[in-house]
């Protein structure tokens, strides 16, 4: 399960193939890659795994990560050296929790899961207006806005159960927090389950 670099241009590839592989409980795959500080748009393709990811501090032009039944916790705990066009991240029946994401600098962060427990937590420094877009079936969802941030919330989902802290408004289907600087606008698009929103 060796992985197979290939460079073409200023593309590079990084694939494993799985051929004839032994039982499940002999394997053992472990993935330890570091990336460097030139501008780049990073591609994550990645089927049932636990994926810990670290991506504060480089300079992302736009990241997109696909993967199945997986166990990730990916962090920018540094701000991102570049705008981020985009971010996209499509899941199936997970287990995510991303974290400092007003760090990573996006326009435009997309968010598509199935049933599962996620977290987007938008801790970090907000430099720019931001619009979030997330499409969930049944699960649980949990937004972190820090205080400060000037945010809006629009929920779309009859049987969505929705809790939040005391310094969210709520006008129907739409949650305001007043704070300063760029603003943050979030879609939240979910079939049934727990939405809290909190600081």
């Amino acid at each position: 399960m060796k992985p197979r670099i290939r460079k073409d241009g200023g593309d590079i590839e990084i694939k494993q193939e799985f051929k004839n592989l032994p039982p499940p409980n002999d394997i053992k795959n472990e993935l330890d890659l570091k990336l460097g500080d030139m501008p780049m748009d990073l591609t994550i393709n990645a089927g049932a795994y636990e994926g810990n990811l670290e991506l504060g501090g480089l300079a992302l032009k736009s990241l997109t990560i696909h993967d199945g039944a997986a166990n990730v916790d990916l962090s920018f705990s540094e701000p991102n050296q570049t705008e981020m066009s985009i971010l996209r991240y499509e899941t199936g029946a997970s287990n995510v929790k991303l974290t400092g994401l007003a760090n990573a600098n996006f326009s435009t962060l997309t968010f598509s899961a199935g049933a599962g427990n996620y977290t987007l937590d938008f801790s970090g420094e907000l430099q720019r207006d931001a619009v979030v877009t997330i499409r969930a079936g049944f699960g649980d969802l949990s937004l972190v806005i820090p205080e400060e941030v000037d945010a809006i919330v629009t929920v779309e989902g009859a049987a969505l159960n929705v809790n939040y802290s005391s310094g969210w408004a709520q006008n129907g289907q739409k949650y305001t927090q007043n704070g300063s600087g760029a603003r943050l606008t979030i879609v939240v698009e979910m079939s049934a389950g727990n939405l809290v929103i909190t600081d």
